[in-house]
């Protein structure tokens, strides 16, 4: 309902590299996976970035040298710091604890998880650490071994305000391979009212 779509297009004008496609609200889910579906198949690495977060200047970057180092894993991820409307830090670091503290099970407890060890299933079974999509760098091979159909991210129609849609994509990726973690604040994580993780029905 603002000016998102014209805006689009003037980027496309300005620069060969920009396409701007348009469908009906499908919802995160559809969004996400229609992305996917339009990117080009010889593009080596996915990310989803959300149109209300921020990365540093040298997410990518950083990103990819943590995959280029550890060949096995299927994913790269960063810690995110909450920013506020004004962009502004806020939480508290909570979420940097969030990876700085994470918890994995381990002999059938949970125990408290090195801080530079890599995310597992185990850790992942814990708690969805990984806050959103735009703090992970993804290979397309990993994405197409867990793809299903047509779809990456499951829609869940049964739970239509739910956004669980990528803990559920972090835990079929882990079955194939870790996550390498990055220590450092790359993303910044727009906290509003109107954030699906926020709306708690």
């Amino acid at each position: 309902h603002d000016a998102t779509k014209t805006l689009a297009e003037q980027f496309v004008a300005r620069d060969s590299r920009i396409r701007a496609v348009h469908q009906d609200n499908t919802g995160l889910s559809g969004a996400r996976n229609r992305g996917y579906e339009e990117s080009s198949p010889q593009t080596r690495f996915v990310i989803f970035l959300d149109a209300d977060d921020l990365w540093e200047p040298n997410t990518l970057a950083k990103l990819h040298a943590a995959l280029a180092a550890h060949p096995e894993a299927v994913a790269a991820h960063a810690i995110a710091r909450s920013i506020n409307e004004r962009s502004q830090p806020s939480r508290n670091g909570s979420l940097e604890r969030a990876i700085q503290h994470r918890k994995a099970v381990v002999d059938g407890q949970v125990t408290a998880w090195p801080s530079d060890a890599p995310t597992t299933f185990s850790v992942l079974a814990v708690n969805c650490c990984i806050v959103t999509a735009g703090m992970v760098l993804l290979r397309r091979t990993a994405l197409e071994a867990v793809r299903e159909a047509s779809a990456l991210f499951d829609p869940m129609p049964s739970l239509p305000r739910a956004s669980l849609e990528d803990w559920d994509l972090w835990l079929r990726l882990a079955q194939h391979g870790e996550f390498a973690v990055v220590g450092e604040t790359l993303l910044n994580y727009r906290s509003h009212a109107g954030n699906l993780s926020q709306q708690k029905d």
